[in-house]
């Protein structure tokens, strides 16, 4: 039956445990309802059993509305800050969200932009400001209830994949082929980083230095302008990222 193959299992399972005591024949009749799979079994027309094994439960279209009206509740609490209006009204920089050039087929592999992407984790795509001319990148985002270390506290490996992936945002426009790998992450943990909030980084290209790419950064509160790390890195121009395999 396609995706009901447990389906048979179950059958089989459930026949061998009744039959065993059975004395007389027995027989077996499936049928389709509305809410899952009746099983009836006739012993020597005297035992009846009826047995409904249900389907596992779909997801609403009400948690859907859900997740997309929290999203639309935080793109609203970032939008409507000062500086992200003054950003917007500034020619300097272009304004884009993080993952346009994912395709939809290879998107779910994406760690940030399809595994932990949605509401509880990154809860929408960062907003994100680049200037080329000041090889600058200011990027907000809110972290979910489901990113702890420590519970309450996003976790700290997290944060340091959210600073690489946006160093590599600030880096890899000046690359030949506009693609770099990382060849080291130094990250300064300052301030323990609650879940559920709004968070800024801003990035920096210090130096070009052929294949090299050297990018500096920080880590903020949205609101208060606390400091929850500082970190650098250098990036290095590849056409091309390759896995080894062994």
């Amino acid at each position: 039956m396609g995706s009901n193959s447990g389906y048979g299992t179950a059958f089989k399972s459930l026949g061998s445990n009744l039959f065993t005591n059975s004395k007389t024949t027995t027989t077996v009749v499936i049928g389709l309802t509305a809410i899952g799979i009746s099983l009836l079994l006739v012993t020597g027309g005297l035992r009846r059993y009826t047995v409904f094994i249900t389907r596992p439960p779909r997801i609403t279209s009400i948690s859907q509305d859900e997740n997309l009206a929290f999203a639309r509740e935080i793109n609203e609490q970032i939008s409507s800050h000062p500086l992200v209006q003054q950003l917007r009204n500034d020619k300097g920089y272009e304004e884009n969200r993080v993952y346009p050039w994912l395709r939809e087929e290879t998107r779910k592999y994406n760690l940030t932009a399809g595994t932990l992407l949605g509401k509880g984790r990154l809860s929408v795509p960062p907003v994100v400001f680049f200037s080329k001319e000041k090889m600058e990148l200011l990027a907000f985002l809110h972290l979910g209830r489901d990113l702890c270390g420590h519970d309450g506290i996003v976790h700290g490996g997290l944060l340091s994949t959210i600073m690489d992936e946006m160093f590599a945002r600030t880096v890899n426009p000046y690359f030949p082929h506009e693609n770099g790998a990382t060849a080291y992450l130094h990250v300064n943990f300052r301030t323990p980083c609650a879940t559920n909030q709004i968070v800024k980084c801003q990035c920096k290209v210090t130096k070009l230095e052929g294949r090299k790419g050297f990018v500096e950064g920080k880590m903020m509160i949205f609101d208060k302008e606390l400091l929850i790390l500082d970190a650098n890195a250098l990036f290095l121009s590849v056409e091309k990222l390759e896995a080894l395999k062994s």
